[in-house]
């Protein structure tokens, strides 16, 4: 699947998202703070009318207590008061039969005789809830009443209060309040909103630095790597596993223009001489067993290339985890000794004195044990001198299974251990064209070793010998 600029489906951007959700967030912080606002200041204009009203009614009600056919004290509570501050409010005294005793002058005009008065309970000291109403547009009353009961009279009396409060002023403030809170919250809104869009492009400004430094990489700079001074913390961590990525896909590059490159070496010089031979002998009419002779060398370079297509495939299904492992209990040693048993006639004839020491129980499979300890001892006895020795060494503890194979060969220089296992790589590639060697082999037994869940290693002094070091998980028996 190839990706192009533009093919990928995009949502919405990161700054759009933190623009909206710090934007939705100040909405409702805004939103709760106003109304929680609101209610408080008018809760509380609401309760200093309430307490007017009522204290108004208990004022009256003890005037009527306490002078009894007296009426210059109510006329003075009812109907000089109010008219000393302009008629803020209003007040009423009517008998129980409903006959005026007492009002503020206008009280008729400004309070239809439709409106509906709270009503309290006919009890002395009693009095009723307040409530609001609006007269007409710009006019609006808080009503309460209530009851004074005469017990200590001749004749039982009961007196019905009724007082109004002018609260237009009020209820214009909180009309004003109301819109301020709208203004304040729709603006606060909107700042937020641009606010939050700066900030959120400042915030994501590291990223973009990012986004075109990653534009900038390509396979023919695969060695850049991302530098961004002061990163977040968070992009810290990105770029540091980008990095590491970058890193990791250059050697796995690099690994495979080297492959690449040394499987055309390889295949080149068969190919060149099968190629040569052809053409010398097609040059012109050969007698059979010239032919034959041909065909014979041929078939030697055919042998080479089909052992380096093998082990070429072998490694390349290793690579991807692509082989099944066929894995049973072993005993090393017996493995061991049937491998060196096979070797036994090659290595007489270099005069090589082949040995196994210790013992070991590993579960593995055991055609690809063979095949890397048969590679690693074929190794040692085509580049030890005459009269030398190869020993296989086993070992175990509770945790892992080591196998080793020394030898007092000429040994292999520092700089060639750390690629000693790369694939077609040679030490002395003259040698190796002596010997018949692709510089697969030692690459095959780490695969191997790799499969089998190990790891492979190598000490090497000149003049005094290798030693190849296999080390096995050791798993518990179930």
């Amino acid at each position: 699947m190839s990706w192009k600029k533009g093919s990928l489906k995009q949502s919405t951007s990161i700054t759009a998202r933190l623009a909206t959700f710090y934007t939705l967030t100040t909405l409702i912080i805004l939103f709760v703070s106003s109304a929680l606002l609101y209610w408080m200041l008018s809760t509380s204009i609401e309760r200093g009318s309430e307490n007017f009203v009522h204290s108004e009614i208990t004022a009256i009600s003890n005037i009527l207590r306490g002078h009894v056919n007296d009426w210059s004290a109510l006329n003075q509570e009812i109907v000089w008061k109010p008219q000393s501050q302009s008629n803020r409010y209003y007040a009423r005294v009517t008998t129980a039969d409903g006959l005026e005793v007492r009002a503020t002058a206008g009280i008729d005009d400004i309070l239809l005789s439709n409106v509906t008065w709270p009503l309290a309970p006919k009890k002395d000291g009693i009095i009723s809830a307040s409530k609001v109403i609006k007269i007409d547009k710009d006019q609006y009353y808080m009503l309460s009443t209530g009851w004074v009961v005469l017990d200590n009279t001749a004749n039982k009396q009961a007196f019905h209060i009724e007082v109004a409060l002018n609260v237009s002023h009020d209820q214009h403030l909180l009309w004003l309040y109301r819109q301020n809170l709208i203004f304040v919250t729709i603006f606060g809104t909107l700042c937020a909103f641009l606010v939050s869009m700066f900030l959120s492009k400042l915030g994501l400004r590291p990223v973009r630095k990012l986004t075109r430094a990653l534009s900038k990489i390509n396979a023919n700079q695969l060695s850049d790597r991302l530098v961004i001074e002061h990163p977040p913390k968070e992009l810290g961590d990105l770029i540091l596993a980008f990095n590491d990525s970058l890193e990791r896909l250059e050697n796995s590059f690099n690994r495979l223009s080297a492959f690449s490159s040394d499987i055309a070496h390889e295949l080149r010089t068969p190919i060149n001489n099968l190629l040569g031979e052809t053409e010398v002998m097609l040059s012109r009419p050969r007698e059979v067993e010239e032919y034959q002779h041909l065909l014979s060398s041929n078939l030697e370079e055919y042998q080479h290339l089909s052992h380096i297509v093998d082990r070429l495939l072998f490694i390349a299904r290793a690579d991807n985890n692509n082989i099944s492992l066929i894995k049973t209990p072993l005993v090393l040693r017996d493995e061991v000794r049937a491998v060196l048993d096979f070797l036994e006639a090659y290595a007489e004839e270099k005069q090589i004195n082949l040995s196994i020491k210790g013992n070991a129980t590993l579960e593995a499979d055991a055609t690809l044990l063979r095949n890397a300890i048969s590679n690693l001892v074929t190794n040692a006895i085509k580049y030890i001198e005459p009269e030398g020795k190869v020993s296989v060494i086993l070992e175990e503890d509770e945790e892992q299974v080591t196998i080793k194979v020394r030898d007092n060969g000429p040994g292999i220089k520092q700089e060639h251990l750390t690629h000693i296992f790369d694939r077609f790589y040679r030490v002395d590639s003259d040698r190796a064209k002596h010997t018949g060697g692709s510089g697969l082999g030692l690459a095959i037994v780490k695969s191997i070793i790799e499969l089998h869940g190990g790891s492979i290693t190598m000490n090497s002094n000149v003049g005094k010998g290798s030693i190849i070091i296999m080390t096995f998980p050791k798993l518990n028996a179930d």
